[in-house]
């Protein structure tokens, strides 16, 4: 679970005034329905005043939205929370309640709910109520499973990536060709002398060799500009001056907006194949 505490800025009302209690209704109505996310409005005493669709059909089990409604106590629920056994809920409640207190003019932070299966993941934002002008704090409760899911699938990915390239034989390197060298295996300290530090440092380039510089900057252009996938041979210099044919794959790495500039190379060292 984690917490993100932020100080909101002092925003000037709406001036309202010209408009009718309906049409005013009305908006407010409207605005609340077009939140995806659970939306409650509470006074300066923690009362729920109004609920959004959303809150009003929420049917998991999440004792923080399920079954509340206007007329119900939100502070009066923290407490209940803070007495309970819910450990992952207590610290949730404590915050909701330093906020609707005025304690803090907005909270923000994420948290679990229910076990295994059932387990979810929630986004939670509690406006504090500005008694001075009158206005009703707010409490936003969104769910974020998906997105945590996403999350953990991204981690774990990258961390069997981690696992295979840093145990790997192969050399694999990912470019940037407007930024150089993103990564380099560690296949590249044992079989070219290379140190990380090293790789960071220097244009991948220029471990080429200087024979065919030239064509592997040429497809690092390409690459630039659109996809590409292409098998390809190199001589690479190793930090002793010695030379090492490689085949390598060299495919481009499209962006998440179709952008184009980062290519994955995976090459394997075919130097005795080739002098046999």
């Amino acid at each position: 679970m984690g917490y993100c505490l932020h100080l909101s800025h002092t925003v000037a009302p709406m001036d309202l005034t010209h408009l009718s209690p309906e049409t005013v209704r009305l908006a407010l109505t409207g605005i609340l329905a077009s939140f995806r996310a659970s939306v409650a409005l509470v006074d300066s005493n923690g009362i729920i005043l109004v609920t959004n669709p959303t809150w009003q059909d929420f049917q998991e089990s999440n004792p923080l939205i399920r079954g509340l409604g206007p007329g119900d106590d939100y502070l009066a629920v923290c407490q209940t929370i803070l007495t309970g056994s819910e450990m992952r809920l207590t610290t949730v409640a404590l915050g909701i309640q330093s906020a609707l207190k005025g304690k803090l003019p907005v909270l923000n932070l994420e948290y679990q709910q229910g076990e295994s299966e059932a387990l979810r993941w929630y986004g939670l934002q509690v406006t504090a109520p500005n008694r001075e002008l009158g206005l009703p704090g707010v409490i936003i409760q969104a769910d974020i499973t998906e997105k945590m899911l996403l999350q953990r699938s991204l981690r774990r990915i990258e961390n069997l990536f981690k696992i295979t390239t840093e145990n790997a034989a192969d050399l694999i390197a990912i470019l940037d060709t407007r930024k150089g060298t993103v990564f380099a295996s560690p296949s590249h300290t044992w079989t070219l002398g290379y140190s990380k530090h090293e790789l960071g440092r220097i244009d991948y380039a220029e471990i080429i060799h200087e024979e065919d510089r030239t064509r592997f900057k040429a497809l690092l252009k390409e690459g630039s500009s659109r996809s590409l996938s292409r098998m390809v041979q190199f001589r690479v210099r190793a930090k002793d001056a010695s030379i090492h044919l490689v085949e390598c794959r060299v495919a481009t790495v499209e962006g998440s907006s179709g952008d184009y500039g980062t290519l994955l190379l995976v090459g394997r060292e075919i130097t005795e194949r080739n002098s046999v």
